[in-house]
């Protein structure tokens, strides 16, 4: 997720993340945890205690690349997203990838609480990847938006990782090296790392602006306007960031475009007076006459021009 968001560029590494510039804060909240079924496993109280030492730490987007199916998963984590929002962090989560590579018809936790930005995933076709679940959330809150998250059996998403992840294979390279992953976890790193760019560049807008202007300056896909399958549509960076007249207010979300005009005159064109200036001939005749013939001036001899005089 962290080569996705804000991988460096220019490095001589394969790939680029999406806001190279960002600074990313590692919050560690999944693991081999004792007294748990999973052998892996990232437990409730634990995502709750990340969210709140995100927050505590200045974090500006907390990405939750995390997502379970149970129905409202605990009152703390609710608020612990609801502290998350009061402080303008944008909390932006994975829809969830179904059971079995099947996307569910509802959202998954935590995306489908109201408080956090809901993130589904498309393939390299921009149709909704099968795996990627859709519909809505709590008080039918809907999906909010798509992004890429590569096939289930075909191409993921290229990223450097330590893990190699392609079709669900996993194994472990003591060096990071490109892999590809695919998954709903991956669309969420895309919202997150435009966000990034946003905040970066429109760093005084608050949460709820970022939050409608990364939905009003999607690329619509499927029926028109949002739906439960796509949100408000793909991610789309270049929109989000569009400021026509550098007031510093995105376009998308700017009631008043007012686009500078040129502050110089206009330029006339010169006419030439009845009598014009030596050495300046006038045209005469019809345009459609053939040129007249141009007689060569001769150039002095060597002996009468002039040397130039030395210098120094």
């Amino acid at each position: 997720m962290a080569s996705i968001i804000a991988e460096g560029t220019d490095n001589g590494l394969a790939g680029a993340g999406i806001a190279p510039a960002a600074r990313i804060m590692p919050v560690k909240v999944c693991g081999r945890f004792p007294n748990q079924v999973q052998a892996y496993s990232c437990p409730v109280p634990s995502i709750v205690a990340g969210i709140e030492w995100a927050v505590e730490h200045g974090a500006d987007i907390i990405n939750v690349s995390i997502a379970a199916e149970d129905t409202k998963l605990s009152a703390a984590e609710e608020t612990a997203l609801d502290h998350a929002e009061g402080e303008g962090v944008l909390v932006v989560a994975a829809s969830g990838n179904g059971d079995n590579g099947v996307g569910d018809n509802r959202l998954w936790y935590p995306a489908a609480y109201g408080e956090v930005f809901s993130v589904g995933a498309v393939g390299h076709d921009s149709l909704r990847a099968g795996y990627s679940n859709w519909g809505a959330g709590e008080d039918a809150k809907l999906l909010d938006l798509v992004a890429p998250g590569g096939h289930a059996t075909s191409l993921g998403v290229p990223q450097q990782s330590y893990e190699f992840c392609k079709m669900r294979i996993q194994t472990y390279s003591a060096v990071a090296a490109l892999t590809q992953c695919w998954g709903t976890s991956m669309s969420a790193a895309h919202v997150s790392g435009v966000a990034a760019l946003v905040l970066s560049r429109f760093p005084t807008l608050s949460t709820p602006e970022v939050r409608e202007l990364l939905r009003c300056s999607a690329i619509d896909l499927g029926r028109e306007g949002a739906d439960g399958y796509y949100g408000y549509g793909l991610v789309n960076a270049p929109a989000a960031l569009e400021d026509a007249d550098f007031d510093n207010i995105p376009d998308c979300i700017d009631p008043v475009i007012e686009v500078p005009l040129n502050d110089c005159l206009p330029r006339t064109t010169p006419t030439l007076s009845e009598a014009a200036p030596a050495g300046i001939s006038t045209p005469t005749g019809d345009a459609t006459e053939p040129p007249a013939t141009l007689t060569p001036t001769a150039v002095p001899s060597e002996a009468a021009t002039s040397s130039p005089t030395p210098i120094g």
